[in-house]
């Protein structure tokens, strides 16, 4: 297991889960990277993802209990899963209230890490816009 940094201080950690359907029938091992988000990293993780969305019709992405589900739904799904983390999660692992975990396929490592830099730099771009904006109130 490796810790990594990614972009704006967003930390994760490599892992590699066997899949019971997967390992029977060929052997083989599925790569989850896991992330424990703040509530900003987690909107930026978010908007990466493709989740932030303002229709009715995109399903949840993010689960509250059990948080461990996110791990095999990112497995089974290939894409980025999110969870709350439930007080199972956050006993056997301490992680604390302030975090969120995320579970990213291996193979989509790299994908989400320029979706992460794109969204970075538009936040940016919001923020700025936003306190110039704000600026007017004041």
């Amino acid at each position: 297991m490796k810790l990594h940094v990614l972009g704006f201080g967003l930390i994760f950690l490599a892992l590699s889960c066997q899949s019971t359907s997967n390992t029977v029938s060929s052997g083989h091992v599925d790569h989850v990277v896991l992330m424990w988000l703040t509530p900003s990293q987690a909107m930026v993780y978010n908007e990466a993802t493709g989740n932030a969305s303002w229709t009715a019709s995109a399903p949840a992405t993010v689960s509250g209990r059990p948080g461990c589900t996110a791990l095999p739904l990112a497995v089974k799904t290939d894409e980025p899963k999110m969870a709350l983390g439930c007080i199972g999660m956050r006993t056997f692992t301490g992680i604390g209230d302030d975090r969120l975990l995320a579970a990213v396929p291996g193979d989509k490592i790299e994908e989400l890490t320029a979706a992460v830099e794109a969204a970075v730099t538009a936040n940016a771009g919001m923020r700025s816009f936003y306190e110039g904006h704000k600026a007017q109130f004041a």
